[in-house]
């Protein structure tokens, strides 16, 4: 995702380890990385540090289960807590102009919008309405459009949500409309939607 001052910022990944039951289990670490324009790394935010609390403790209990196993690595599927799969640098109450990210963290179920200069939580919406989304965009209206995968539901959805009051509302469905690993919607003139 682009700033305004030509800097870039982009989703990496790590490992890092975190208490659990008394030890320690790995987990993979989505991380915000700032990249200057001439390529060199100058800041780096851990996701997990801001949201690691919305991750369920039997979670990382599975993640603890799973290291007995003999194919057990770091960066397996299980310890894939959070998933981010978009991001945006947008403007957002509560943050200077081009200082917030939205974020659309998979695995959690969890949009959110993260201050950057002062890495903070600014909102979120999400559990108990989406399921495995992807492809987050602020619209010029304030509204957040999505791709959500209903991987529960077996059926996917174009939803629009309004930050403001967490209203949100359908803009696409059908039967046969499903895709459980993948998605993207953005707008296009005339008021229709590029779904793919």
């Amino acid at each position: 995702a682009f700033a305004t001052d030509g800097s870039v910022w982009a989703l990496t990944r790590t490992t890092r380890q975190v208490p659990h039951a008394g030890a320690t289990v790995p987990v993979t670490d989505d991380q915000l990385v700032r990249i200057s324009p001439d390529g060199e790394v100058q800041r780096t935010i851990s996701l997990f540090a801001l949201i690691g609390d919305r991750v369920a403790a039997d979670r990382l209990g599975r993640i603890a289960e799973a290291m007995g196993r003999e194919d057990f690595r770091p960066g397996m599927h299980v310890t894939d807590l959070l998933h981010t799969n978009s991001i945006e640098v947008v403007d957002w109450e509560g943050a200077p102009p081009g200082q917030a990210a939205l974020l659309s963290v998979r695995n959690l179920d969890l949009l959110v919008v993260v201050r950057l200069d002062e890495p903070r939580v600014l909102w979120s919406f999400g559990p108990g309405v989406l399921e495995r989304q992807h492809h987050a965009t602020l619209q010029p209206d304030g509204s957040i459009l999505l791709f959500d995968n209903g991987v529960r539901r077996k059926r996917s959805r174009i939803l629009r949500v309004d930050p403001a009051s967490g209203r949100h509302e359908t803009l696409y469905e059908a039967p046969d409309f499903f895709s459980r690993l993948r998605g993207a919607v953005e707008p296009v003139p005339g008021g229709g939607l590029l779904i793919t």
